[in-house]
């Protein structure tokens, strides 16, 4: 990940920085007393001390622009600068800056060495410099390069070391008497070098943003403080709410919202290894940790109203878009195929969410009890192995109780599939017996059973008429009465149908008869009142809600009897029905065989 990291510093002849520029330079290259450094690892109860080689940390050095005598030696004009250096002169600036993670090791290389030549060309010739690539050893995935500059120009001109860093010749004196020129617009005053740092950092923003735009990478760098990118992202915010844009505004407000924090400080091996000795550092990096934790927290919390914002704004494009495709194609007027199609069509994703849902929670529910059956029998192996406990024949209890629960699910699936293949045979020959053909006289099995049945309950007369036409169930205390064309259910002080035909109807005035009803109270819809009172009545039993009686006959004298299209009678022969229609054309009444649904 690309992100922004420049520290300069500098490095004055007598301040015992690291041993000067020459100690400086060996740390970075990892050479000499810093090719290795000493480590405690804990052991056990013992604390032993290893040596680490740290040259891995060097991924690529290069110098350029050291005079003659140092080319190739980079040490050795660090060196030289240490001890010929003028008292309390620049000996070396350094550079610390983070390389884009998006880069290989060799792109960063070229990118480092293209930003070093930038620096180190100036008026008059080039400033030698160092320029070395670490590899962190707390994060290998943080790449930074360090970059040390000298002051010192080189003109091109043949110096001995100990006249390169003397006081260069005067105007109009001959350059090569002199020492080597120092760079006059880096930093000699506060002021010149918050100007020359500010120059820097533009700088190396610039060259990395454009090798990232070169690459085709979506990462940018900024070298701007965390403020000032802040009230830029807040500016933004509020014109995209001027303007009505809300998502916009949500998302630079939480652009925002990721800037409102310190700057990330810089831990060192002072707060590495011996955090105590700088209470100062410590506390701010303590401080530095906290905000970014409450950072992660509020941008979590945005996140999900980012989403609710982007949810609602397509909701309501969908809702834009469909009106004007509407009135586009229908004027003002609404298509009402089309509303009711989009209706159906969220209806249907909404159904298919909920049954997704369903099935994902019965799923996990059953894997929750497998593993638990699972568990409960690994115990219960467990308990009896480990306790010696045997039954007979020197199986385990659970290996007993699990064959018979396989003998019980065998002895029930068998049932189930005897029953199964008995109603198959009985609807077989139900079926056979209202095809066309001819049959013995006699009364098959399965008929004589029937209307035992019906006989035990309701008399030979029921029994007679639909136990050739009628299936017949137990259902506990209720019996069911079902054919391919009528279902009627017998609760005891109760008699109820599922579609509310005429054939239920004509079925319902039976078993009424049977039971000796004389009165009945009608349930369900206004229409099958209607049609089973017109029914009930012409069979002799009355209505217990005399409104509806009176309704009935009301309209049956008005239309002349034309609701009630046939009249039936129960009571005719065996295979007969008397329907008398009495139709406004005068049709006559005629006789005829009844339909294979109807009992005969």
């Amino acid at each position: 990940m690309a992100i922004f990291h420049l520290h300069a510093s500098a490095c004055s002849k007598g301040d015992g920085k690291r041993g000067g520029a020459g100690g400086h330079a060996r740390y970075l290259l990892r050479q000499g007393p810093y090719a290795k450094r000493v480590v405690d690892r804990v052991e056990g109860s013992a604390v032993r001390r290893f040596e680490e080689d740290r040259a891995a940390e060097v991924v690529a050095s290069y110098s350029g622009h050291l005079p003659a005598w140092a080319e190739g030696n980079p040490l050795a004009y660090w060196d030289a600068a240490d001890a010929y250096e003028r008292a309390n002169g620049t000996v070396y600036r350094e550079l610390e800056f983070s390389l884009p993670g998006e880069f290989s090791e060799e792109r960063n290389l070229e990118l480092a060495q293209a930003f070093a030549e930038e620096l180190a060309t100036v008026e008059g010739g080039h400033t030698p410099y160092t320029l070395v690539l670490h590899r962190s050893t707390r994060d290998p995935e943080l790449l930074h390069c360090h970059l040390m500059l000298s002051d010192r120009i080189n003109d091109g001109h043949d110096r001995t070391p100990e006249q390169w860093f003397k006081r260069a010749a005067n105007k109009g004196k001959d350059p090569a008497r002199g020492g080597a020129r120092k760079v006059q617009d880096r930093a000699y005053s506060p002021a010149q070098k918050e100007q020359w740092v500010d120059r820097v950092r533009q700088r190396w923003a610039a060259l990395a943003n454009a090798a990232l735009e070169q690459a085709q990478c979506a990462a940018r760098i900024d070298h701007r403080s965390l403020q000032a990118q802040r009230q830029e992202q807040e500016q933004l915010a509020e014109q995209a709410r001027e303007r009505g844009d809300e998502l916009a505004a949500a998302r630079h407000q939480r652009a925002a919202l990721d800037l409102c924090r310190p700057p990330q400080p810089k831990r060192g091996r002072v707060l590495e290894y011996a955090a105590w000795a700088a209470p100062d550092r410590s506390n701010q990096w303590r401080r530095y940790k906290r905000s970014a934790e409450k950072l992660k927290t509020l941008r979590n919390e945005l996140s999900d109203v980012d989403a609710a914002i982007a949810e609602q704004k397509r909701r309501i494009e969908r809702g834009a878009a469909a009106k004007a495709e509407l009135e586009a194609s229908h004027g003002w007027q609404p298509d009402r195929m089309v509303t009711a199609q989009m209706v159906l069509a969220a209806v249907l994703d909404l159904g298919q969410a909920h049954r997704q849902d369903v099935a994902r929670r019965w799923d996990a529910r059953r894997e929750r009890r497998q593993e638990a059956e699972e568990l409960r029998r690994e115990r219960r192996r467990e308990k009896i192995v480990d306790g010696w406990v045997w039954r007979r024949k020197t199986r385990p209890s659970f290996e007993i109780q699990d064959r018979w629960d396989f003998r019980k699910r065998q002895r029930q699936e068998l049932r189930e599939a005897e029953e199964f293949f008995a109603r198959e045979e009985r609807d077989r020959v139900t079926e056979q017996g209202r095809q066309p053909g001819i049959r013995h006289p006699d009364k098959p099995r399965w008929q004589v059973e029937r209307e035992r049945i019906l006989t035990e309950v309701y008399g030979e007369a029921v029994a007679e008429r639909l136990g050739r036409w009628f299936r017949i169930e137990q259902r506990g205390e209720t019996l069911v009465l079902k054919n391919s064309a009528a279902e009627v259910t017998d609760h005891g002080d109760r008699v109820t149908a599922v579609a509310g035909n005429e054939r239920e109807i004509e079925v319902m005035i039976a078993l009424a008869r049977a039971k000796g009803w004389e009165t009945v109270t009608l349930t369900g819809s206004q229409d099958f009142q209607e049609r089973a009172a017109q029914a009930f009545l012409k069979a002799g039993i009355s209505i217990f809600d005399k409104e509806l009686e009176s309704r009935v006959l009301a309209r049956t004298q008005t239309q002349d009897d034309v609701s009630l299209p046939f009249q039936w009678d129960l009571h005719q022969e065996a295979g007969e029905l008397d329907i008398g229609n009495r139709s406004p054309h005068g049709m006559e009444n005629v006789t005829v065989q009844t339909a294979p649904y109807f009992p005969a």
